[in-house]
């Protein structure tokens, strides 16, 4: 693949050296591969990468003695190579501080006739007509006036205060929780000195409503 440079044109402009994975014809392509890792210090990863067939820049925008130099180099590892002109590069350039990097043009006034348009006088109404907004029916005579001083609203209800409850008092642990003496006293047996027991057989009732 033969691109020499011209020896005015390779002095004046910047050059890319692309590489696409070619080599030259009758190289060994595992040859190729072994010096490109020595040229350009690669493991066998990186070189893989190179012969992926994409197109990688080996260097940018070199000069034109430069550019024939890593051709050379490429050239005698076995690699096709190619000198491209660097155009993004020369096409660029720094625009002066405060310039407008991009043309604007205002947009055009909106085409409106205004003769149809009077205007009024200072204080007239803007508006002829203005609708008319019904009065609420409401009965004056209804309403009263309060006198001065009296609340309008009634105060909130009184709130009653808890029970005291200072003359409590905690008793100790263990102590009974009411005094002796208003314990109630046990209730007496009822009286039976006057019962009798009546001798075995005889009716326990008074022989009213018995069988007959």
């Amino acid at each position: 693949m033969e691109n020499r440079l011209e020896k005015g044109a390779a002095d004046a402009a910047s050059y890319d050296i692309v590489f696409s994975g070619q080599i030259l014809p009758g190289a060994d392509l595992a040859q190729v591969k072994t010096r490109l890792a020595a040229l350009f210090k690669m493991d066998s990863d990186g070189v893989a990468r190179l012969f992926s067939g994409k197109r990688f820049f080996i260097k940018k925008g070199v000069d034109g003695e430069t550019a024939e130099k890593y051709k050379t180099a490429l050239e005698k590892a076995g690699a096709a190579c190619e000198l491209v002109a660097h155009a993004a590069q020369a096409s660029m350039s720094l625009a002066p501080r405060g310039a407008t990097l991009v043309e604007f043009e205002p947009p055009a006034a909106p085409s409106i006739d205004i003769s149809a348009l009077d205007m009024l006088e200072v204080g007239r109404d803007v508006l002829d007509h203005y609708p008319e907004v019904a009065s609420p029916a409401v009965d004056p005579q209804a309403f009263s006036v309060a006198p001065p001083g009296e609340i309008l609203v009634d105060p909130p209800a009184k709130v009653e205060p808890p029970p005291p409850v200072t003359h409590f008092s905690i008793a100790e642990i263990g102590a009974p929780l009411m005094a002796e003496a208003s314990l109630t006293s046990p209730a007496e047996p009822p009286r039976s000195d006057h019962l009798s027991l009546a001798p075995p057989g005889s009716p326990l009732g008074d022989g009213q409503g018995g069988p007959g």
